[in-house]
């Protein structure tokens, strides 16, 4: 999945988005820290993304209700903010 993810994010990059969205959160789901770090890598993709598309709103509305949902996960928070989250 994640290589169709990177080949779609060229001419589709919003279905490319929401496959590394899925993978991140199926990743934090795991609650490990570097399953933490792996989903940070690709929540920077969608970061991204976003920025190219110029909606970086819609960014920020995600990112906050992921931190809002995870809000117990320590290490996930650390995992974040190290990765410029």
């Amino acid at each position: 999945r994640l290589e169709v993810a990177k080949a779609a994010e060229e001419t589709q990059p919003r279905p490319a988005m929401e496959i590394y969205r899925q993978y991140a959160e199926g990743l934090i789901a795991q609650r490990s820290r570097p399953y933490y770090r792996e989903a940070c890598k690709l929540l920077k993709r969608v970061r991204a993304l976003h920025e190219r598309l110029g909606d970086l709103d819609v960014w920020t509305s995600y990112v906050a209700k992921l931190r809002d949902t995870n809000r117990k996960l320590r290490a996930l928070k650390e995992e974040m903010a190290a990765a410029g989250l």
